[in-house]
């Protein structure tokens, strides 16, 4: 048996940020539960490499999992999260901060693993039927393998609790995947959905071109993506200047911890931003349907600042963070073939059911 010091992710304050904007990829990684128990020994997490270990998604995750399934899933999960005792451990552990610097989203912890195809090797999946779409939700693999996990930090832990990278998981495996943002402010992720989610115009992964209007100003990107780890929108020089002028005008400046955003103190006697008029880039996509996005939902107020989460993107990139889930749920049909997206406007829900 193995000991090795569990290394998991942190989110460092930037001041205002740290109540509303803590780390965007914990919060929509997937809770998994491993069996047999791991074991804890002062902070270090004790591996067995000779052990068959399964590692399985946790029943909230899931629309559809059968009765018995979801039970024989809540046993395991209360038996093997009971502990609780791992905690942070400040002098051996990977922080990262949210936010490092504009467009380094790729530095992110949560990028590690994505093209690592061969941590999989050792892993036997096992498949669910989720309203007649099979979904992988659980792997057995030995205690060599489970390590590889948590060193490539494909698996990690918080406050007792371990979860697997959402992207990592989405990314290999064939399926439906809701990610929405719920009435308690959270983000989600959902495995599994009746065909009703695909009632609409999708978006296939490669087609990234488009036309971005915002205030009358026009440009072309061929690269619109999303990355729902940050909570950042990077924005097209040409789009983004126009934006920064009208921000400026309206009392905002780059100053402080977080420089690289504009910002303005509540106190100032010019016009509170968010209080002014809606700042929306129009995305459009020949035959499609316009996409309008709220640029209020990439935006942070505490009691002393109004702060702007926008980014001047480098390459001419369109790049979504999380908060457009406060406008559209996104579902994600992975294939063998294509990895398709559709938007759903928060406001009018489509059942997963």
């Amino acid at each position: 048996m193995k000991a090795f010091s569990l290394k998991t992710y942190a989110a460092l304050a930037l001041g205002a940020f740290q109540a509303r904007h803590y780390f965007v990829a914990a919060t929509l990684d997937l809770t998994v539960i491993i069996w047999p128990e791991l074991s804890f020994e002062n902070g270090r997490l004790s591996i067995d490499q000779k052990e068959k270990y399964t590692v399985s998604i946790h029943s909230d995750h899931i629309i559809g999992r059968s009765a018995l399934t979801s039970f024989m899933n809540l046993v395991r999960g209360s038996t093997s999260q009971s502990k609780g005792i791992m905690r942070y451990d400040a002098n051996d552990q990977l922080s990262q901060p949210l936010l490092e610097e504009p467009g380094t989203a790729e530095y992110h912890l949560a990028h590690d693993v994505e093209d690592q195809s061969s941590i999989w090797k050792y892993a036997t999946p096992k498949t669910e039927d989720l309203i007649k779409v099979s979904h992988t939700t659980s792997w057995t693999l030995p205690g060599f393998g489970l390590e590889e996990w948590f060193e490539v930090k494909l698996l990690y832990a918080y406050d007792g609790v371990f979860f697997m990278q959402h992207k990592a998981y989405v990314d290999r495996h064939e399926g439906l995947y809701t990610y929405t943002w719920t009435t308690d402010k959270k983000y989600t992720l959902k495995l599994g959905g009746s065909e009703k989610l695909l009632a609409s115009n999708p978006l296939e992964d490669r087609l990234s071109q488009a036309t971005l209007v915002y205030d009358g100003d026009m440009c072309y990107s061929n690269n619109v993506r999303l990355d729902l780890d940050i909570n950042t929108i990077s924005i097209p020089t040409i789009l983004y200047k126009r934006i920064e002028k009208s921000l400026t005008e309206l009392g905002c400046r780059k100053a402080g911890v977080n420089e690289h955003f504009l910002s303005k103190g509540l106190s100032s006697d010019k016009l509170n931003p968010s209080k002014g008029s809606r700042m929306t880039i129009s995305v459009r996509y020949f035959g499609l349907p316009t996409i309008p996005i709220d640029l209020s939902a990439y935006t942070v107020t505490d009691k002393k600042s109004w702060t702007a989460m926008f980014l001047e993107s480098k390459d001419s990139a369109l790049v979504f963070g999380a908060p457009i889930l406060q406008q559209y749920s996104i579902t994600i049909h992975k294939t063998k073939s294509e990895k398709l997206h559709y938007f759903h406007l928060a406001r009018d829900p489509v059942s997963l059911e």
